[in-house]
This record gives C-alpha cells, sequence and structure tokens, in this order.
C-alpha cells in the first residue's frame, strides 16, 4: 500500500502529481495525466481519458516492447517488438486499415510483409496474415474495387477476380472456375467441376462420379448426392421448410416440417414433435439423455460433465466442464463457477449495476473478491489484508481502473477508503477535500484541505496549520516552529 507516497496537489482537483518510489504520475485533471512505473516497465499519457491514450510497456530485454496510441474510437496505432521480428499497426476506423511486419529487423536478411486497406476501394496485400477487418491468409494481391482487381484466399476461394463489380466476377477453387455475368443471377463452371445457373430458376453443378447439386425455384427444392464414389454415399433431398432427407450410411434425418423430427447416428437419437413443442434426444458418446419443451424448458442429466435444467428465461442450471451457471429471469440475475486447474472464479451479475467476483488460486492459497454498485460502491478485498472501499464509483472499464481514477475520480470520489494488515489506512472524503491517513508506525493526520487545515501527529514531529500555512505550529526534535501570518518563528526548548 503507498502510504509514502510523495503528492502536490495546486489549484485542487486540478494540477496533481505523486510519486511512491516504485509509481509516478502528474497532470492537469481531466485534460491530462502522464503515468510511469518502474516495476512493470510502463509509462504513458492520457488526454481527456479514454479520448486519447499512448502507452508503452517495455521490458527487460530491450529488443522487446509494445506501444499503443488511440483516438477513441477513430485513430489506432500499435508497434511491437519481439526479439528480431517488428509489427505495426494502423487503423483510422471505419476508412484505413494499415500493416507491415519485419522479421530479422537488424541483419540484411530482414523480410517484409505489409498490406492496405482504404475500405471500400482499395485492397493491397503484400504476403501477410491478416483478421480484421477481414480474414486474410497471407497471399499478394491488389484491388481497386469495384473497378478491377483480385482477391486471394478469401471466402473460401483461392483466388477471385473482377472487373466492374458485380459485372464479372470469375473465381478459382482448387480444380474449378467459375464466371459470373453478372453475379448471382447467372453463372457458368468448368474444369474437373461443371454447372451452370439462372437464379432464382434453377441451378446445377456436378463432378464426375463424386457429387451432383441442384435447385429448383431457390430456396424451394433442393435435391444433393455427393460422395458418390465412396461406400457411404449422402443423399439429400428438401422442399424448403416443410420436408427433407438427409440419408448416409452413419446418419439419417428426416423432417416434416412442423410435425416430426427424427435424427438418427450409431451414437445420437433425436426425436421431435410438433417443432418446437417437444424435442427428446440421447447422447451415447457424451452420455446424457435430453428434453426440450417449446425450446424454453430443457432437462439434460445422465454421466456426461454436460447437464442442464432450465425454464428459460425464468429460472436455470447449466453445468459443463469447469463451469456451472444459475440464472434467474436471464439476464438480469446470472451467477457463474468456474473450476480450472488453476484457480476457482465465482461471478454474480444482478444486471446491470450490481456485480460480484470472488477468485482462489490454488498455487498459494491466495483470495480475491470485490463488489460493484454501479455507480455508487466498490469494495476490494485480498486475502495478503489489503482493503479498498470507495462511494461513487462510475467506471465500467474495470480493467481500466487506474486510468479512471487517475483522471476522473477527483471529481467523483465521495468516499475513498484504503487498509492493510499491517496498521497502513487512507481515509478520503469528495477525494482530498478531507483525508485521514494512519500509518503503522503510529504516525497519522488528518487534512481538511490543505489550504485550509492540516493535522499531523507523528513519532518525531508534531505539525498543525490553517489557511495554506498562514498560521502554523510544528515540533520535532526537541524545538518549536510557529508561523504568523506567513513570517516564520523558531524555538528551542
Amino acid at each position: 500500500m503507498d502510504i509514502d507516497k510523495k503528492e502536490t496537489d495546486i489549484a485542487w482537483p486540478f494540477l496533481f502529481s505523486y510519486d511512491n518510489g516504485v509509481s509516478s504520475s502528474f497532470g492537469i485533471r481531466p485534460l491530462f495525466s502522464s503515468y510511469k512505473d518502474n516495476e512493470k516497465l510502463i509509462n504513458g499519457w492520457d488526454f481527456i481519458w479514454p479520448l486519447v491514450y499512448y502507452k508503452v510497456e517495455r521490458d527487460e530485454d530491450v529488443s522487446k516492447f509494445k506501444r499503443f496510441f488511440q483516438i477513441t474510437p477513430m485513430i489506432y496505432y500499435e508497434k511491437k517488438r519481439f526479439l528480431q521480428d517488428e509489427k505495426k499497426r494502423f487503423i483510422s476506423f471505419p476508412f484505413v486499415y494499415q500493416g507491415k511486419l519485419t522479421t530479422n529487423v537488424d541483419s540484411d536478411n530482414s523480410k517484409t510483409k505489409s498490406y492496405f486497406i482504404y475500405f471500400p476501394f482499395i485492397w493491397y496485400n503484400n504476403d501477410m496474415k491478416l483478421y480484421f477487418p477481414l480474414r486474410w491468409n497471407g497471399e499478394k494481391f491488389f484491388s481497386f474495387f469495384p473497378i478491377i482487381g483480385s482477391f486471394k484466399n478469401m471466402w473460401e476461394r483461392d483466388k477471385i477476380s473482377f472487373l466492374f463489380w458485380p459485372l464479372y466476377i470469375k473465381s478459382d477453387f482448387k480444380d474449378h472456375s467459375t464466371i459470373h455475368l453478372p453475379f448471382p443471377f447467372l453463372s457458368y463452371t468448368y474444369g474437373e467441376e461443371k454447372g451452370s445457373k439462372i437464379f432464382p430458376l434453377f441451378r446445377y453443378r456436378y463432378k464426375g462420379d463424386d457429387y451432383f447439386k441442384s435447385y429448383f425455384l431457390w430456396p424451394l427444392i433442393h435435391i444433393q448426392k455427393t460422395a458418390l464414389g465412396s461406400s457411404s454415399p449422402n443423399y439429400i433431398t428438401m422442399f424448403f421448410p416443410f420436408f427433407w432427407i438427409f440419408k448416409q450410411d452413419t446418419l439419417h434425418n428426416l423432417n416434416i416440417f412442423p410435425f416430426y423430427w427424427r435424427t438418427d447416428t450409431p451414437t445420437y437419437k433425436s426425436r421431435g414433435f410438433l417443432y418446437p413443442i417437444f424435442l427428446m434426444s440421447e447422447n451415447e458418446k457424451e452420455k446424457y439423455k435430453e428434453i426440450k419443451l417449446f425450446r424454453l424448458y430443457t432437462k439434460r442429466w445422465g454421466e456426461s460433465e454436460s447437464k442442464a435444467h432450465q425454464f428459460f428465461p425464468i429460472i436455470g442450471r447449466l453445468e459443463q466442464k469447469e463451469k456451472i451457471q444459475y440464472y434467474f429471469l436471464w439476464p438480469l440475475f446470472l451467477h457463474n463457477v468456474y473450476t480450472p486447474e488453476e484457480r476457482i472464479l465465482k461471478t454474480t451479475l444482478l444486471a446491470p449495476f450490481i456485480y460480484h467476483k470472488y477468485s482462489k488460486w490454488h498455487k498459494d492459497n491466495s483470495e480475491e473478491k470485490s463488489t460493484i454498485i454501479f455507480p455508487l460502491y466498490y469494495s476490494n478485498w485480498k486475502s495478503d489484508g489489503t482493503r479498498r472501499k470507495a462511494i461513487l464509483w462510475p467506471p465500467l472499464f474495470y480493467e481500466k481502473v487506474d486510468s479512471f481514477e487517475r483522471n476522473w475520480y477527483a471529481f467523483f470520489g465521495l468516499y475513498n477508503q484504503k487498509s492493510d494488515d499491517k496498521g497502513n489506512k487512507k481515509i478520503f472524503v469528495l477525494h482530498k477535500l478531507f483525508r485521514k491517513v494512519k500509518k503503522a508506525d503510529g504516525e497519522k493526520y488528518i487534512e481538511f484541505n490543505p489550504f485550509v487545515f492540516h493535522l499531523k501527529l507523528g513519532n518525531k514531529a508534531k505539525e498543525f496549520s490553517l489557511l495554506g500555512w498562514l498560521f502554523s505550529y510544528r515540533k520535532a526534535d526537541d524545538k518549536s516552529y510557529y508561523r504568523f501570518l506567513y513570517i516564520p518563528y523558531e524555538f528551542e526548548r
């Protein structure tokens, strides 16, 4: 607990600084703040947080670091270095997406991969994998959409080329290609697979003795035959949505909607009547049986780790491996119990205002409890003895508590208390308008705004002041010090 930190406030609560030897910060609330943590090797700057912030995370190994810059929600910049690999990413939402990956940065054999998107017009990729805003597996392509260009390894196709999209599109997939003139109404497929389409009247595709797929008057009539050359071919006949049959060597499915539903496999069987009124299933592999009524009432039982008994959304109990959930009037009340190998985690949510979390780590038997009654109350307890209580607690971003405290809590904090088992205790009212501090060595002080009233009782010194040291008294080392109208006087016993 940072009892011994140095604090400075000017024109409270706006200008501030503190330093406890490990971490430090200064700023002008709520416009700007800077912070540094020498233990975690983190430093950063906030500007009207959470609108703008910059953060640097370092490692003892200088070849490892992370840098983040964000202007919420428009701009995001990230730079990471891990040993000899350096990665950069820039987003100007929703239009610009840019990234670069350089391997073997400090050698002559460095290689660079990159991508650039100006949505939705320009798409460029140079062998780089991408997961947002689209998923790319890493190929070289360029597109000036919708005029001309190509995409590779996207939308389950090896390559898609286009000219004045959607007037002309050609897609390549494995051993066949399809031409659309225009998409999606007319198409022709050639190669190992052959077929044609006039949407929505009909479509057919076939590949030798492998499969035949067709529809008529989409989406009503579908006929498919697949895996024809194998020992267990598949057959699908459908008149959507009222009737379909799916037949395979190990799977049989029949649906006469909404009157009857049947599915059979060697390990799973289900029957449904007047869907969705009644559905019954048995899973021999997972070793459970299940009944559902109207998709609202569910009961699952057996030897499986997956069990359920619920009448959705009124009340329910759901059990899976390493997790049990209880709910009442879902999602108003949710209680979860997680039991992974490393710890026990229990969470309770009374949406949207009350949240409680309990954790216990098996490795050292340490525990932690926290409760939030949004936005009125927050408490935190740890088994190492540290405790925290606060009245008026608006943050919803639990992982950003430090940033909220640094930039905004001075304007919201009605009551704040920190303590530990060593005897240290701090109480703040209206952030720092009134505070009371007690240290483990017995020293304590009381302040009612340092410009109005200050009283400190320590083992080696005692002091008292009024109106920002206009009048003050201090006693230390058998000497007494006085101030009257800011004029100092000193007396020795």
